[in-house]
């Protein structure tokens, strides 16, 4: 049993009129009145909640898999057994690393009936997460106490990286506009090696492709047909080293380049690309070679879900040295990092230019949003009531942030000296710029 808050009024109106009535007799009557009236609306409220065999249930549906970073829906079953409405609130307890404090439901439950609420949830963290027990506050009029009925449905749910990207209408409409770019017809130096079949020689055909064997058994010069390659190699590397650890909006740039990598993975099958994937820090953690198939996305799944990551500084010559042995062929490389200055780019220059002999390399790297902001703000707008800032102050933090963003992108003039691709986004915007900019590389493979 909880008290609610008119019964609270109640008694502070009450104890108000009692008070009054040390200087006016009349109000003591009043006060009375009130009391005995309060108390008829308590032992009635009490009645109607606890004589009746009434009961209420709740049960929840939630997915088994979550998507980190996104929103979840989070639906409740309530059904009422009492053969009249009653009002409900009902607390569900999510899982605690989600600080849910204002999901309280109301509803109103006619006899015997059932409600669907839905609440979401934004996890920020992959991991294991436990849903405990919903809680269903009920109360009729005049609404002095409401009577908790606790359903034990307990259970854990687990949050992998954004898999549930196609239910965001952005990268739908994003699909339809831009999957047929890089599916163009090209001429490429060398000879294709996929075979497709034997045709009889026509004039100009190259005589190194004559089949002598076909050409024995028909008694005609017959010669191999090769078709166009389509699948190229692309890896997706992810820095889970010391600059990954920064957050925008809650969430990590490693998790936000975990959800880029399953997200391109599927936008490369369908391109009909191979993919690979390879996570470091100061070692090798996870490679997966680039191959088809929606089964290599189900293997990206499973293996970022399990990423950890101490935020040590990353190895790059124990980068260069594992592709050097393990990937042969000349593939597109999308390395999802962060560089903070010049400084930590020259550390991995060498080797970030020895992988680019090889292979075709994009360096993923990010920007902040709120410091572009503090660059093209005015003072006025820096400086508020709640947060009042003097000109000196305004002018160095300006100064900061200006000194940051021309230190990023200087490292993209750097980048691009070397010959070597570079991407500078804001985090929101990962995603979709990636995908854009490998249609757009794809063809220099």
């Amino acid at each position: 049993m909880f008290s609610e808050r008119r019964l609270e009024i109640a008694f502070v109106v009450c104890l108000v009129l009692y008070s009054m009535g040390h200087l006016w007799d009349f109000f003591y009557a009043i006060c009375y009145t009130a009391m005995a009236i309060s108390f008829v609306g308590l032992v009635y409220n009490i009645i109607r909640l606890y004589s009746y065999k009434g009961s209420v249930t709740a049960t929840r549906k939630v997915d088994a898999k979550l998507s980190n970073g996104m929103d979840n829906l989070v639906e409740l079953s309530i059904t009422s057994t009492y053969p009249f409405k009653v009002e409900i609130v009902v607390l569900d307890e999510a899982p605690d690393i989600l600080q849910l404090r204002d999901n309280g439901l109301k509803a109103t439950l006619e006899p015997g009936s059932t409600v669907t609420l839905s609440y979401n949830v934004h996890p920020v963290k992959r991991g294991l997460y436990t849903f405990h027990n919903t809680n269903v506050f009920i109360n009729v009029w005049p609404y002095f106490i409401s009577r908790c009925f606790i359903s034990k449905n307990e259970e854990q749910v687990k949050v992998y990286p954004a898999f549930n990207f196609l239910r965001n209408m952005e990268l739908l409409s994003f699909r339809n506009r831009e999957m047929t770019l890089g599916a163009h017809t090209q001429s490429r130096i060398g000879q294709s090696k996929e075979f497709e079949n034997i045709r009889e020689y026509v004039l100009g055909d190259d005589y190194r492709m004559i089949n002598w064997k076909a050409s024995a058994r028909r008694h005609l010069l017959m010669v191999n047909q090769y078709a166009q390659e389509k699948r190229q190699d692309i890896y997706a590397f992810v820095d889970k080293g010391r600059g990954m650890q920064h957050t925008f909006e809650k969430l990590s740039l490693l998790d936000y380049s975990i959800n880029s990598t399953l997200q391109l993975s599927f936008i490369c099958i369908q391109q009909q690309d191979n993919m690979g994937l390879l996570t470091f820090e100061r070692n090798i953690n996870t490679f997966f070679p680039a191959t088809g198939g929606m089964s290599q996305i189900h293997k990206f799944h499973d293996a970022l879900y399990d990423e950890k990551t101490e935020f040590a500084e990353s190895d790059y010559s124990a980068l260069f040295a594992f592709c050097q042995r393990n990937i042969k062929k000349r593939s597109l490389l999308i390395i999802y990092t962060q560089f903070d200055s010049v400084n930590s780019l020259n550390r991995q220059m060498p080797y970030i230019k020895e992988l680019a002999k090889l292979h075709l390399v994009l360096i993923v790297f990010f920007i902040d949003s709120d410091i572009q902001q503090l660059c093209y703000q005015s003072p006025s707008e820096m400086s508020t009531i709640d947060k009042p800032m003097t000109d000196t102050e305004v002018y160095a933090t300006q100064m900061v942030a200006q000194r940051m963003s021309f230190e990023q992108h200087q490292i993209v003039r750097e980048l691009k000296n070397h010959g070597i691709f570079s991407l500078l986004t804001s985090p929101e915007s990962l995603t979709v710029n990636v995908i854009n900019q490998y249609l757009a590389l794809k063809e220099r493979i």
